[in-house]
């Protein structure tokens, strides 16, 4: 009898490693199946839905999102400063940045990178506008604090 007690113990013991083992292994799954998430993306465009269900999402930096042009002169007046002479020299390109009409346009500029259009990408930790109104206000945008998803397209800026 009490061998019989202690290899049932050993077994059910054992039994029991093995299937917390697994339930651990195929949490992932298992935790997939018990819990429902809304979807990442939704949207009563039909194409618009099925592209996200079949394209690639691309991660990019929000500096990929600004045109070439933008990007340099905006460099010009972003220089980073190290020591008290290039803090000096900071000050005087703000100075001269707040009167550089080319600097104010191109903070301001609503000019597209047309390489990313229709693609679909993620931006981490950003607000990003989708659809705007007549006077360019943003109507609908995506929000996250670790990424964004968006579907570029020149029709909506």
């Amino acid at each position: 009898m009490k061998f019989t007690t202690i290899i049932g113990f050993v077994c059910c013991t054992g039994l029991g490693l093995f299937a917390g083992c697994l339930a651990v292994y195929y949490w992932p799954v298992i935790k997939q199946h018990l819990t429902v998430e809304p979807p990442l993306y939704l949207t009563s465009n039909e194409t618009l839905q099925s592209s996200y269900t079949t394209q690639p999402i691309t991660s990019l930096s929000w500096t990929a999102l600004l045109p070439e042009k933008e990007q340099k002169v905006i460099a010009d007046y972003q220089t980073p400063a190290t020591n008290l002479n290039d803090m000096t020299a900071q000050v005087l390109r703000s100075i001269k940045a707040s009167s550089d009409e080319n600097y104010q346009q191109a903070l301001n500029s609503t000019n597209t990178v047309s390489h990313l259009d229709n693609l679909l990408v993620s931006i981490s930790g950003f607000i990003v506008p989708i659809d705007f109104y007549d006077d360019k206000s943003v109507q609908h945008f995506f929000s996250s604090l670790l990424w964004c998803l968006f579907t570029f397209s020149a029709t909506t800026t």
